[in-house]
């Protein structure tokens, strides 16, 4: 699969209208704050998820009891090897209560259940958030074997290094990734009980990486990246990295990000400021 375009009307702490148009494997999405992107990755994870059409229990409901102010549609426009998509939801609360799949070269139209049973046949996007864990799990891929965990293990270090973190990650049997050696990011980790988004981020890069060579496909990551604990320069070098990774594995990755510390280093896809909507 591959996204294409993303764009709704307003959702949580992201509440003005976004849109965007996305031709190549890689693509950052730069907001103001933290919680503008957790309310985005939220989003997205709705509009791919099979478990939350209510789209009946809504029917039944008396239409005063249904604020459709709180209400958000989104459409998603997306391919996979076979054919191109249209994917609108409209959202209430964690509920999608309409939904229409759209076959684009075909023009048919699949509503509801129906749309919901294509989805599921779908390979859809690996959507991955900050886990309040000391640990990170492995959620793109499981190391099949010992070599394969120790290479998974090496590719994440060899990333780390080549931005200049001096964390070091471990990757135990069951999945679980660990980091030591660095003062700063181990008492972020103890204080907070999140492991570092850019740890993760690093991870689910070596995960994604052994996927793709292991079977020969990965599916697209929605994922997030915090601005703390790095500065800058290396903020903007591992996502340099990543598009590199992206580019030559051919993995499709969507990061979001906040500004505060790449705001001129990095090219990136940037949502609406507070302060457009001032008078």
């Amino acid at each position: 699969m591959k996204i294409n375009s993303i764009s709704h009307n307003g959702y949580g702490e992201m509440w003005y209208p976004f849109s965007f148009e996305n031709q190549s494997r890689f693509a950052l999405i730069r907001t103001e704050s933290c919680d503008e992107i957790y309310s985005f990755i939220h989003l997205l994870e709705m509009m791919f998820a099979v478990v939350n059409q209510k789209s009946v229990y809504f029917n039944h409901l008396p239409r005063k009891k249904i604020d459709t102010r709180k209400g958000t549609q989104c459409t998603i426009k997306f391919e996979t090897n076979k054919h191109k998509y249209c994917l609108e939801r409209y959202i209430i609360s964690n509920f999608s209560i309409e939904t229409r799949l759209t076959k684009e070269e075909t023009g048919i139209v699949y509503n509801n259940d129906d749309a919901i049973s294509i989805l599921k046949k779908i390979i859809r996007p690996k959507i991955i958030t900050n886990e309040t864990s000391y640990y990170q799990k492995s959620s793109i891929y499981k190391a099949a074997s010992y070599n394969e965990m120790k290479n998974m293990e090496k590719l994440a270090n060899s990333i780390s290094t080549s931005v200049g973190i001096k964390a070091k990650l471990r990757l135990n049997y069951e999945g679980r990734w660990s980091v030591f050696g660095d003062d700063l990011v181990e008492e972020f980790n103890s204080k907070t009980m999140i492991f570092p988004s850019f740890l993760q981020l690093i991870t689910n890069l070596s995960q994604a990486i052994m996927k793709r060579r292991v079977h020969g496909y990965c599916e697209p990551i929605l994922t997030c990246l915090e601005s703390v604990i790095l500065n800058r320069l290396e903020t903007s070098t591992l996502l340099y990295q990543a598009e590199s990774i992206a580019n030559t594995e051919q993995i499709d990755l969507l990061i979001c990000f906040d500004c505060d510390k790449s705001e001129s280093l990095v090219d990136a896809i940037e949502t609406p400021r507070l302060k457009c909507y001032e008078y």
